[in-house]
């Protein structure tokens, strides 16, 4: 979920006279060099890891499929770079606030409810909605929400609706996992395209929007706070890109202990992952961004 309130909602945030080469190229360039350098890098790691060949087909497939598993997100964003261009026309056009919802709602049944039911219901979709399938529409949501003040007054609503739907995420999983056979964990509420992960998305984004816009809270008018908010965002993206390789040295004990999320109690093992793997990937991040060479590659 995080991925998507951090970068996909924000990938909608384009000037409506930005010449194309300029938009493509400003923001390819910051995601393909990075993308093919840590391609290369989880490659040989995989190869650490698992003793899996290093071939020239192993390159020779980034071009079409991502070399570890997190780095598929790189490949949505390549992706609805290409589309926003698209988009904008759509925006520059749609004047009314019934042509978002529309779009909006229709991208969100396609998405969203059509696969909730088949999944749940002996029911199949035949309908054909690829052309408002996939991550698009929440560029869409997010360029809707930043620029219209909606349930800005609603904290609490927003609040109690993001954690009903976040207990629905955990006991869903739960259950679907349970009935499996040997409980193979059934990832299904997890997905970025599920209803629960949507609507969590979309109250996230506003409550965080809504946290923005009050100067008075004492934290925002902290200087060291938001110098230290400011240097964790500038190594966001080169904290996804490593993080993997963490949680998988976390896993395999190579600090002098083994930590995940499937080891000894969830409730403390989960979030002593999450802040170790966020703490030793910072640090990293820091370390790179001060190499003129390599800063390129944590962007």
């Amino acid at each position: 979920m995080c991925s998507v309130v951090f970068h996909d909602f924000r990938l909608f945030v384009i000037r409506k006279n930005e010449d194309l080469s300029n938009f493509l190229k400003k923001r390819l360039s910051k995601v393909v060099l990075p993308l093919i350098v840590w391609s290369a890098i989880y490659i040989f790691w995989k190869n650490f890891e698992t003793n899996s060949p290093v071939t020239l087909i192993s390159f020779f497939s980034i071009l079409f499929s991502p070399a570890y598993y997190h780095l598929w997100f790189l490949y949505a964003i390549i992706g609805v770079y290409f589309f926003v261009p698209i988009l904008r026309i759509f925006v520059i056009h749609a004047d009314k606030k019934v042509n978002y919802y529309y779009y909006i709602f229709l991208w969100f049944f396609a998405v969203s409810i059509i696969p909730f039911m088949e999944k749940f219901t002996s029911i199949k979709s035949s309908f054909d909605f690829l052309s408002v399938s996939g991550f698009f529409g929440y560029c869409l949501l997010g360029f809707f929400l930043g620029k219209n003040d909606l349930f800005l007054q609603k904290v609490k609503k927003l609040l109690f609706i993001f954690i009903i739907f976040f207990g629905f995420t955990v006991f869903g999983t739960y259950i679907l996992t349970a009935r499996n056979e040997n409980h193979i964990f059934d990832e299904y509420f997890y997905g970025y395209l599920s209803p629960n992960v949507v609507i969590m998305s979309v109250t996230a984004f506003l409550l965080i929007k809504i946290l923005a816009q009050k100067q008075k809270a004492i934290f925002f008018e902290n200087a060291k706070f938001l110098n230290v908010l400011s240097s964790f965002s500038s190594a966001s993206f080169g904290i996804y890109f490593i993080h993997a390789i963490f949680l998988s040295l976390l896993s395999q004990g190579f600090f002098g202990f083994t930590l995940n999320g499937f080891i000894r109690s969830a409730w403390y093992s989960i979030p002593a992952t999450a802040i170790l793997t966020f703490f030793f990937s910072y640090l990293t991040v820091i370390a790179i961004k001060k190499v003129p060479i390599l800063k390129k590659i944590v962007p």
